[in-house]
């Protein structure tokens, strides 16, 4: 999970949005936040395919970067939040990816100037 710059949500990966319990059904993990002061849940919508992990706000708080294999091979992505836009960011053959397959892969970090 990662919070967001402003700590009103926290980014996360789950598969309760793709999961069927009735048939047992695992589906892939997608994105979600969490609206700290509703305890609201809701889903990123960046990917119909494939699984979404890893979740790094951006200094601004306005797009989620995360690592997806979408296209078969894990590579980053950037997500405009309250919007539809997705950008892939890399498109490398071997992938993207931690000492594991789910293994957070990256993270993100604000750059301060004039310290």
């Amino acid at each position: 999970p990662a919070w967001s710059p402003d700590g009103t949500r926290i980014a996360f990966v789950t598969d309760r949005f793709t999961t069927r319990l009735e048939t047992l059904d695992i589906g892939p993990y997608r994105l979600g936040l969490i609206r700290l002061d509703t305890g609201g849940i809701e889903q990123v919508p960046v990917s119909a395919s494939g699984a979404d992990i890893n979740p790094q706000w951006a200094p601004d708080g306005r797009s989620l970067y995360f690592v997806s294999d979408r296209n078969g091979i894990a590579n980053l992505y950037r997500a405009q939040l309250g919007s539809p836009d997705v950008a892939q960011l890399t498109s490398l053959g071997t992938g993207i990816t931690g000492i594991t397959r789910s293994s957070p892969a990256m993270t993100v970090a604000s750059m301060r100037t004039g310290c």
